[in-house]
């Protein structure tokens, strides 16, 4: 399911809502919505708001020159 959801989102032109992606995997909101907030917490995926909905979408791995700035900053 992870897989699939993270592919959905891969290919989508814009975020999807928590409803698009579970009419698209064919499977219940709640089965959705539980496994897109466990990406969301491995970083794979992030939720933005859209017309005062959460949506998802795939979360763009940052370069090394970001990952870089960030930790000069921390320290």
């Amino acid at each position: 399911m992870y897989q699939k959801i993270e592919q959905i989102l891969e290919e989508a032109d814009s975020p999807l809502s928590t409803a698009e992606v579970a009419e698209k995997t064919g499977t219940k909101v709640f089965e959705v919505r539980k496994n897109l907030l466990r990406l969301a917490e491995e970083g794979k995926i992030e939720s933005i708001e859209k017309n005062g909905i959460i949506c998802w979408q795939k979360k763009e791995e940052e370069s090394e020159t970001d990952k870089l700035e960030k930790r000069m900053h921390r320290t």
